[in-house]
């Protein structure tokens, strides 16, 4: 009996074997390659949407405090009548801003007012 022939279908055998098993892996890290990238893409598209809707929430409070502050001057008079800032707040509608945000516009008005009847 030739043993040649055994060790040569052996190793042909286990060639082919080792052949479709590297394939798998290497079509195993080409998938999980792709699936990276395409989350890196998805994270860096989610980091873009939220720096907007940040800067959007943003120029919203500021609008609304540009807006509060507009609404409330109006009520000069009681200003100028030296009421204290916690009734003003009370007797409008500017409950959901706090005397410390609306105190140093309180002041310079006060400031200016001051200034302008020396």
């Amino acid at each position: 009996m030739d043993l040649n022939t055994l060790i040569s279908t052996i190793i042909a055998s286990t060639a082919g074997l080792v052949a479709i098993i590297g394939g798998f892996l290497v079509s195993r890290v080409i998938s999980l390659s792709s699936e990276q990238t395409g989350i890196k893409r998805r994270i860096r598209e989610i980091n873009n949407d939220l720096h907007a809707r940040k800067e959007l929430v943003e120029n919203i409070e500021a609008f609304l405090l540009d807006d509060d502050v507009q609404e409330f001057i109006k009520d000069i008079m009681k200003i100028l009548n030296g009421d204290p800032l916690s009734e003003i707040i009370d007797d409008d509608e500017y409950n959901f801003r706090t005397e410390e945000e609306l105190q140093p516009f309180i002041d310079e008005l006060r400031k200016l007012l001051k200034n302008l009847l020396i």
